[in-house]
């Protein structure tokens, strides 16, 4: 499976896509409406053939994203890349990455967007997209638009650009209608001021879900040792047809080439740049990719045994065994860490279930009094928070939700049942386990303060801007679904933008 650049593990992990959220996107989306106007100069010499199909790259709810000349995703990238310059870059290859990443973040959000918009029959003028046309660059001669420039333009382009203006301003329009527009009461603003005056101060106790035993991971072990056994392979990956990975598998059989050679020249994954060797892989993860049958064949092999093409979700895979099956030792560090890997992946029910029970345990232990005493007996690592009032989602304008060392608490910030049961408990009390994204939490109330008068006065400056924050993460839940993206990120990245992908294009 393709990787990114910067990926150095052996295990390549499936392309997910990656969501931002809205504050970000709509921060990039600002500078998109601000930048129209440098938007004129020629594509990006050297990424993509302008002459070639249009590239899908992904989609959104079943809407493809396209890289074409006069894309939205065409047009975004170009703007990344002239605001990131490649030069300046220590990593190029990460670099055209990152920015083809970002391209597409921003295309996934302009469709959803466009897709909240369009039952509402949201739309902009001719007028207005003829407004923003005129203060085209590209149009311009002294200072004034210049309706010859305009002419010179090819039919098509201008179209193109026409609708890339048109998708940018309902964008701008919905969100400023979504957001900027809003409104509040006083009655509002008083109510959070007094949520915010009162702050309290907790001892907690956690216990991680990754938090797993030696003795724990040696019997998980022993139950899936032959799941978790390894074989040295490299591999071939062919993104085209079964034809095209037929005759690639053709070359090897005829001897006409080596397999490295052919994994340097026709592989597509992050693989070919190390001739297809990809290193030790576990059975479980082969049974995933290729399944039960061919694996079988593989673990019972001599080195040297090739086999394939087998149809995969990132292509057409040709497999070499290069070294026979081994068994992980424990005693090794990186062995011990696979395995805790897999548990992490596979049994994470398991291991949430397992820190739900000692967190259940340590809080029957205490008899509701005895915390430090009961930590310090069963060696529960102990934190202290900083003093905060309800502040759900960790607003800025007030304290938030840190322990003492100034680390963040997981996501306790984002999870109401937290502040539902950290604001119910009276001096002293301890809590029940609270479940967090990777952990259990165990509360104990130890001091309370009031804002002096005053303290809170900056809330009402900005109270406007808050308020915004917390529609900004409504938008988030309500415009942008991340279970609707497919992407195709990583397979076009070193098909067409890699300098494999460009050499084998030439």
């Amino acid at each position: 499976m393709a990787k990114t650049p910067s990926d150095q593990s052996s295990t390549p992990q499936k392309p997910r896509p990656h969501k931002r959220g809205i504050l970000y996107i709509f921060s990039v989306v600002i500078l998109l409406v601000i930048a129209i106007t440098f938007l004129g100069g020629p594509i990006i010499g050297g990424f993509v053939d302008q002459t070639a199909p249009r590239i899908e790259v992904g989609s959104y709810d079943g809407e493809p994203i396209e890289f074409a000349q006069g894309t939205f995703f065409e047009r975004q990238f170009r703007l990344l890349a002239q605001q990131q310059p490649e030069r300046q870059a220590q990593n190029p290859e990460l670099h055209r990455y990152q920015l083809l990443e970002q391209a597409f973040n921003q295309a996934v959000f302009n469709k959803a967007v466009q897709q909240t918009a369009r039952p509402s029959g949201m739309t902009v003028s001719s007028e207005r997209v003829d407004r923003e046309l005129a203060q085209y660059p590209a149009f311009q001669e002294n200072g004034r638009f210049s309706p010859e420039q305009y002419r010179q333009m090819p039919s098509s382009e201008r179209q193109a650009l026409r609708d890339f203006l048109r998708a940018s301003l309902v964008q701008e329009q919905f969100l400023q209608d979504a957001v900027q527009t809003s409104r509040f009461s006083r009655h509002e603003q008083e109510a959070l001021k007094r949520i915010a005056r009162t702050e309290r101060q907790f001892q907690f106790a956690e216990f991680r879900f990754d938090d797993i035993s030696d003795d724990l991971l040696a019997e998980y072990y022993a139950d899936h040792a032959e799941q978790l056994a390894e074989i040295h392979i490299s591999q071939i990956t062919v993104l085209g047809t079964e034809e095209d990975a037929a005759s690639v598998y053709g070359q090897l059989e005829a001897g006409e080439i080596s397999f490295e050679e052919l994994a340097e020249t026709y592989s597509d994954d992050a693989f070919a740049a190390e001739s297809g060797e990809r290193g030790w892989v576990a059975r479980h993860e082969l049974e995933m990719e290729l399944g039960g049958e061919p694996v079988a064949e593989l673990y019972d092999a001599v080195p040297g045994t090739v086999i394939g093409p087998f149809d995969t979700e990132e292509g057409y895979r040709i497999v070499r065994l290069n070294e026979p099956p081994r068994e992980l030792d424990l005693d090794q560090a990186e062995h011990r860490e696979r395995v805790r890997e897999h548990m992490l992946a596979v049994a994470s029910d398991d291991l949430r279930e397992q820190a739900r029970k000692r967190a259940d345990e340590f809080v029957a232990a205490t008899g509701g009094t005895e915390f430090l005493e009961i930590a310090d007996e069963q060696g529960v690592e102990l934190g202290s928070t900083e003093y905060f009032p309800v502040n759900y989602g960790n607003s800025r304008l007030f304290n938030q939700v840190r322990t003492v060392d100034g680390d963040q608490l997981a996501d306790a910030a984002q999870r109401e049942a937290f502040f539902e049961t950290a604001f119910r408990l009276q001096p002293g009390e301890i809590s029940e386990p609270i479940e967090l994204e990777d952990r259990y939490i165990v509360l104990r109330f130890e001091d309370e303060r009031e804002l002096e008068p005053g303290e809170d006065d900056i809330l009402e400056a900005y109270y406007p801007n808050l308020l915004q924050d917390w529609q900004w993460r409504e938008l988030e839940r309500t415009v942008f679904d991340p279970e609707r993206v497919e992407s195709r990120v990583v397979e076009v990245f070193f098909r067409y933008f890699s300098a494999q992908g460009q050499a084998r294009g030439q």
